[in-house]
């Protein structure tokens, strides 16, 4: 019986070791002739087509994004006589899809018996039990263009772009959020070469 109960001690103690984890996805291209002049212009946030640029998740998004900006270096105005780029921010939830799991838990019982016939517990085996979860896809994406100073056309060539994406089971955009700002300061002008996989533990 000890060597059961010190079985499942460790069983326990080893699944309250791991924190939550939020992964992303990280595709980052630039022009690499604009790699130099990138931090000279100022430039000009301003929602994709579909946002509302007063919505307050908007605002808060953008704050977040200003920062990440300023971070690397890349400046900020609303003063079209300053600025020389327009950043174009999208961002999202698309509505959840079930994804269908098999969860595997340890199964404890009597491995042998040892003197005098007294039975020895431990490990015998792992039970798949069918497990259904619904996974929400988050993501927040920037890019930057050439602004032309003509306000009918004011997009010129594209000079950088960044897309972060996050699957996983929080329909709370918000709780996720930080988590894509990591993956979008970690690519921040820089050619990711293809997409990127990152892992973040929560509240890290």
């Amino acid at each position: 019986m000890k060597h059961y109960l010190f079985a499942l001690l460790i069983a326990v103690l080893l699944s309250g070791c791991g924190g939550n984890y939020y992964s992303v996805s990280v595709d980052s291209l630039i022009d690499k002739e604009t790699i130099q002049s990138a931090t000279l212009d100022k430039h000009l946030i301003v929602p994709k087509a579909q946002i509302d640029a007063n919505d307050l998740q908007y605002k808060e998004v953008k704050t977040k994004v200003i920062s990440s900006l300023k971070t690397a270096g890349i400046s900020v105005s609303d003063d079209l006589d300053q600025v020389g780029r327009i950043i174009v921010l999208d961002y999202g939830i698309i509505d959840g899809k079930e994804k269908l799991n098999n969860t595997t838990t340890p199964v404890y019982g009597i491995t042998h018996f040892g003197k005098n016939g007294i039975p020895v517990y431990g490990l015998v085996g792992f039970q798949n039990t069918p497990t259904s979860s619904t996974e929400y896809r988050r993501w927040l994406g920037l890019k930057c263009y050439i602004f032309t100073h003509n306000l009918d056309e004011p997009f010129g060539d594209i000079q950088w772009q960044i897309s972060v994406v996050s699957d996983g089971s929080s329909s709370d955009f918000r709780t996720v959020l930080p988590y894509l700002i990591k993956g979008l300061e970690a690519y921040l002008l820089k050619d990711s070469q293809g997409k990127k996989e990152m892992s973040f533990e929560e509240n890290n």
